[in-house]
């Protein structure tokens, strides 16, 4: 194993802390998700604006095709799925549970699997790339997130 590739490993794992549980210049996820119940999260701030839910299902949605695509299985991605077939505490049940498998998945990866594209039929693309793509996207919907609940508190 080549050191680089033992350093980006590094670098992806503690991006991940930092997006969904280690306070650092992004608030992580997991405390943008503390304490909210389910009419803050069904709260739209305006007509046809998302809900805090409906973001949380993204993310969810493109997190959980991550942890696929790394085992090398692609599947397909549901961009905004409805809100309305599950409760918001099995939202957030779910949503923990796909990002700890990611956390799990990226820690699990060997170095070299990282310029692998483990579906070139379906998404042509590196684990690295894969990986980095939903560490942003995250990161992103994160501070949405907490302008979201910040409005909530305000309105």
């Amino acid at each position: 194993m080549e050191k680089h590739e033992t350093e980006l490993l590094a670098v992806l794992s503690l991006m991940h802390r930092n997006t969904v549980e280690t306070e650092s210049w992004i608030t992580p996820l997991r405390d943008v998700l503390e304490g909210i119940d389910e009419d803050e999260a069904a709260w739209r701030p305006a007509p046809g604006e998302r809900s805090l839910w409906e973001i949380v299902l993204h993310i969810e949605a493109w997190t959980s095709w991550a942890v696929h695509f790394l085992q090398g299985r692609d599947t397909t991605v549901t961009d905004w799925p409805p809100t309305a077939t599950e409760s918001w505490a099995a939202t957030q049940q779910r949503v923990e549970s796909t990002l700890t498998a990611f956390g799990e998945g990226i820690a699990a990866l060997r170095a070299e699997a990282l310029f692998e594209s483990p579906t070139p039929e379906v998404t042509p693309t590196s684990r690295l790339l894969g990986i980095a793509s939903i560490l942003v996207h995250n990161a992103y919907h994160a501070g949405q997130l907490t302008k979201l609940r910040d409005q909530y508190t305000r309105r």
